[in-house]
């Protein structure tokens, strides 16, 4: 991203020489706000000693930040919170170091401003240049500065980043379960609704902060996104001597293996669910009548026409979107559906929530409850009881021979990996599963596998997808999961990148510094 800044003292739009100008180019977390102070401080440094400055920019956020930084009660505690605060501190100290005057004038965006249009088009013009960072070693009172994955210093709050670094890990980590693959073999990752899915998965609709009752509602949750209910795939898997043959049939259609894949699409069950999905029809129309003032005939029409509430078949049952619902997973078209009658996100998020609890207690009001007992049925016909579930739970040790097995191999790809760490970085990460569902090992690609495409040079180093979300703000809005695409779409220059990352080696070759001229 450019940056670009006009001398304007002796200058109008009609006079024949251009005027004085510099223009740069950022790399490391670019954003319109960076590209407003890099402009400030790089003209800060190319004014005399004791001069007066008058700068005009259309960024309210930089001249509050200007104001709040140079404010000499600002604590620096309050200033390394801010955003490129490596930045705020050097502008702050060279106008101390320089005896400089500086005043900060609003200009409106887009407004046709001459200077302001110019100014814009050096910046369009400066990004092929050789990307700036700050030499953050010559900062007084700098005792230390982080550096992330040896490309640029962290210039902004240490614990949201390190927050941000360790949740974009472990969603990571999440996509690479196993359990997770019925649903990514159905649903692209771009179809679910991330942080809504995040903030229903904690949400309480209970009266208790704390209770047994919201403990069970919320394990009820997890285990039916993981797809660990105590379906007949689990039971196999932990009592694989008391069950026949490792198999257990759906104790409602008898049609199927008894799996959490095979529970909520079940031939037998789709009765239930169309009535239900008939019912919520009615229930989401009069939510959104209620808390909007949209017109009904057009909130009619457009849930007539939604895919989610659809009614379901035995042909499109694998690919219907209420699996996801079911699922405890939030679809990407229902919330555009409701957002585009609210427009307020609270709002949204209130309706949704109304929404999932009145389906979700509804649905499994009468699909967990037959199960359950259907199942039991079929246990005592076959002789197995609680008591046999027990014993088999007393003699079975603590940790199986597949268990111990596993740690075992993976002791070995752990010392392999620290042994060969510079071989194994360009790898693609593959996961062992030794204990799937249905008993038989395999291996899996992690979802977010970087793997080149067609188009990319083999020699193009691979670079993890979390890496990438946690260094570069590419999308200048929301946070990182919103950049979330699907990885045969993943919109992204991963070429780009990994060459904007090369001045990595001379990190301070192209940096400005207190002791070194402009």
């Amino acid at each position: 991203m450019g940056f670009a800044w006009i001398e304007i003292t002796d200058a109008t739009p009609d006079s024949g020489p251009p005027p004085p100008s510099y223009k740069g180019t950022l790399s490391f977390n670019p954003s319109s706000t960076k590209a407003e102070v890099y402009a400030l401080l790089t003209a800060i440094i190319a004014v005399p000693d004791e001069s007066e400055l008058d700068i005009f920019t259309d960024s309210l956020n930089v001249i509050h930040t200007f104001h709040a930084v140079t404010n000499k009660l600002t604590s620096i505690r309050r200033k390394l919170k801010c955003n490129n605060h490596l930045a705020w501190r050097l502008i702050d100290t060279l106008i101390v170091k320089k005896s400089l005057i500086v005043h900060l004038h609003k200009v409106k965006a887009h407004s046709n401003d001459f200077w302001n249009d110019m100014a814009d088009s050096l910046a369009n013009a400066a990004r092929q240049l050789a990307p700036y960072e700050i030499n953050p070693t010559t900062l007084p009172g700098s005792l230390m500065t982080p550096i992330w994955a040896s490309i640029a210093p962290i210039d902004r709050d240490i614990r949201k980043f390190c927050h941000n670094l360790t949740d974009t890990y472990t969603f990571s980590q999440f996509l690479g379960n196993s359990s997770l693959s019925p649903i990514f073999d159905r649903f692209p990752l771009s179809s679910i609704h991330w942080p809504l899915t995040r903030a229903w998965l904690q949400f309480n609709h209970t009266s208790d902060v704390c209770s047994s009752t919201k403990s069970s509602h919320n394990a009820f949750k997890i285990k039916a996104l993981n797809h660990i209910l105590p379906c007949g795939d689990v039971l196999t898997k932990h009592y694989p001597d008391l069950y026949p043959g490792n198999h257990i049939p759906c104790p409602v259609c008898n049609n199927h293996q008894d799996t959490n894949e095979h529970l909520g699409i079940c031939s037998k069950l789709l009765p239930v669910i169309n009535n239900t999905l008939l019912e919520h029809r009615v229930i989401l129309q009069h939510l959104l009548e209620k808390h909007t003032s949209s017109n009904p005939i057009l909130i009619k029409q457009s849930i007539d026409r939604f895919d989610l509430l659809l009614p379901l078949s035995e042909s499109n049952s694998s690919t219907h979107p209420i699996y996801l619902i079911i699922h405890q997973l939030v679809s990407q078209d229902f919330y555009n559906l409701v957002r585009s009658f609210t427009f307020n996100e609270k709002l949204t998020r209130l309706i949704i929530w109304e929404f999932l609890t009145s389906f979700h207690v509804r649905i499994y009001q009468q699909i967990w409850p037959k199960h359950c007992s259907l199942l039991k049925l079929w246990e005592l016909r076959n002789g197995i009881t609680p008591k046999r579930k027990r014993d088999f739970r007393k003699k079975k040790p603590m940790k199986s021979r597949d268990h111990i097995a596993s740690q075992s191999i993976t002791r070995s790809r752990v010392a392999s990996t620290s042994h060969n760490r510079s071989q194994n970085l360009s790898q693609p990460r593959v996961r062992m599963n030794f204990s799937p569902s249905d008993g038989i090992s395999r291996r899996s690609l992690h979802p977010w596998i970087s793997s080149a495409p067609s188009t990319r040079p083999s020699h193009s180093p691979q670079v993890p997808m979390w890496l990438i979300l946690c260094t570069c703000n590419f999308l200048h809005s929301g946070g990182w999961l919103s950049s979330v695409r699907h990885p045969s779409s993943f919109e992204l220059d991963i070429d780009n990148f990994s060459s904007s990352c090369n001045f990595k080696f001379n990190f301070f070759s192209s940096s400005f510094s207190l002791d070194s001229p402009f």
